[in-house]
């Protein structure tokens, strides 16, 4: 699964490599630190500048997997991006009316879904209630994530031994009635999911 501890000692050290030395390095480090997203958006920068199409559509696929939005900056990516959106369909993402049809579902006999508490293109952010104590929880949905690559990346954080200091730990991932994967903190009052924070670099 990885060692999920301080990637950027290892990120510095291959950032200061180029060419063939560099890309070699990059397979180890993002198996090592898979929650790393800029190792991936550099890794497949370096594919792309190499002219090794095939394999940076293979990297990215697996990136976007784990970071939707690893492919959005850089207009060298232009092209993989086009490519990649031509042969896979966009997914269907539910509708402003359909996501409000879910407040008051109950998730996995365990949690009642109270409202939407924030969204945007990307992801759902419920607000909710743990039956079992009373406790007010987020819920986060991912909204163009696969249910299994979703299922991957929420394990993945749940175990992560260090998180940014502004960062909410998972507490729990559950799967609703429709197969779809949901992300469990603490009600998020002043922070911000896992993958967010690792997102903008912080």
């Amino acid at each position: 699964m990885g060692s999920f501890g301080d990637p950027l000692p290892a990120f510095a050290e291959i950032m200061t490599l180029q060419g063939a030395t560099r890309l070699l390095r990059w397979p180890a480090h993002v198996e090592a630190f898979p929650l790393h997203r800029p190792s991936w958006h550099n890794y497949v920068v370096d594919l792309v500048g190499a002219g090794r199409d095939d394999e940076a559509e293979r990297v990215a696929r697996r990136a976007l997997q784990l970071y939707p939005d690893v492919l959005d900056e850089g207009e060298g990516l232009r092209p993989l991006r086009e490519r990649l959106k031509r042969r896979e369909p966009a997914r269907a993402t539910l509708s402003a009316n359909e996501i409000e049809r879910r407040v008051g579902r109950v998730v996995d006999a365990r949690y009642t879904l109270l409202g939407v508490q924030a969204q945007s293109e990307g992801q759902v952010l419920f607000h909710g209630l743990r039956l079992e104590d009373g406790v007010q929880v987020t819920l986060r949905w991912l909204r163009d994530v696969p249910p299994s690559a979703a299922r991957r990346l929420f394990d993945a954080q749940r175990s992560a031994e260090q998180l940014p200091a502004a960062c909410a730990r998972p507490i729990d991932v559950v799967k609703d009635e429709d197969g779809e994967w949901l992300q469990v903190f603490r009600r998020l009052v002043g922070a911000e999911p896992l993958s967010a924070l690792v997102a903008a670099g912080r």
